[in-house]
């Protein structure tokens, strides 16, 4: 929990700052590629912070040489990735944003079962411990 702590410690101000400055970068672009883009750039910040606690979860599965599974949650990642993508593509930027969204909410999800089974941790366990 103190990794994730540290990393959202990061990443907050990093995505506030784009918040607050990214429709002044995209207007340098034009505006019609602003005002679309912005919605783009919010719905990957909301896919970023959701995806810290799986980028957690994969570095964990490395130090403890679960490559194999590893390996096959990358492989799922890239065909979810684009299998979304695909899917969402008509719906322009903001389809894009969302299947971005739903990929890391997806993929960290997969990525927590598989700390927790190989680890023989029960998060209901870890809630109580508070």
């Amino acid at each position: 929990l103190k990794s994730l702590a540290n990393v959202y410690a990061i990443l907050l101000p990093a995505c506030l700052a784009i918040l607050l400055f990214g429709g002044l970068i995209l207007s340098a672009f034009g505006k019609n590629y602003s005002s679309e883009g912005l919605v783009y750039l919010k719905m990957l910040i909301i896919s970023i912070l959701i995806s810290v606690p799986g980028f957690i979860s994969g570095a964990i599965l490395n130090i403890q040489k679960k490559i194999k599974l590893q390996f096959l949650i990358n492989l799922l990642s890239v065909i979810l990735s684009m299998s979304l993508n695909v899917l969402f593509l008509s719906k322009g930027l903001y389809g894009l944003g969302l299947a971005a969204i739903i990929f890391q909410v997806l993929i960290t999800l997969v990525y927590m079962m598989a700390i927790f089974n190989s680890s023989n941790l029960n998060p209901l366990k870890l809630l109580r411990m508070k």
